[in-house]
């Protein structure tokens, strides 16, 4: 089965591959930083949610431990808020230029991971959408040497509830929706 990193990278060229790794090296610097935090912590979790609070970042247990082992994740949300907090917290003993040059660098690279996710995303998209394959038909695509499997499947489900107005949203079948 392909992540959605596997697909992505198939889509780009070799070109936008490399320059995405690159980015990701740097964009990784601030779960290198969870992990020093965590070491310092002498591995209690709870210690570091208490840490992460007093730099008021409101984190459950698990998503600190998610933060640190899903491979998927390029930044936490709000990460221009977010990441020179942490930096703060793990690298206490350096000086304020090495945090603030290295928060910006993180950023910037998630940022630019962001945006090569986005045009690659842009071309699945528009090669999809250009396909006349019935929705009840399994089908492949091939990017780069790279197959990647796809499953059309109609899901229907009937269910009796009640849903607060705010999070109704206009359902649509698959076939009506434009890319």
């Amino acid at each position: 089965k392909n992540s959605g990193n596997d697909i992505l990278n198939a889509i780009m060229s070799d070109e936008d591959s490399q320059e995405i790794q690159k980015y990701q090296f740097i964009a990784s610097k601030w779960k290198e930083a969870i992990r020093v935090i965590l070491e310092n912590c002498s591995q209690d979790l709870d210690l570091v949610q208490k840490k992460l609070l007093d730099q008021n970042i409101k984190k459950e247990k698990q998503t600190i431990v998610n933060w640190i082992n899903n491979e998927e994740l390029v930044a936490p949300k709000h990460y221009e808020e977010i990441i020179p907090k942490i930096f703060r917290l793990a690298y206490q003993e350096k000086d304020s230029q090495f945090i603030e040059k290295l928060s910006g660098d993180c950023a910037s690279s998630i940022h630019k991971i962001y945006a090569l996710r986005n045009e690659a995303k842009k071309i699945l998209i528009s090669t999809l959408s250009s396909l006349k394959t019935p929705t009840s038909m399994d089908f492949y695509l091939t990017f780069n040497d790279v197959q990647i499997n796809f499953e059309c499947h109609t899901v229907q489900y009937l269910a009796n509830t009640s849903v607060d107005s705010k999070y109704l949203y206009k359902l649509s079948s698959s076939d009506k929706l434009d890319f």
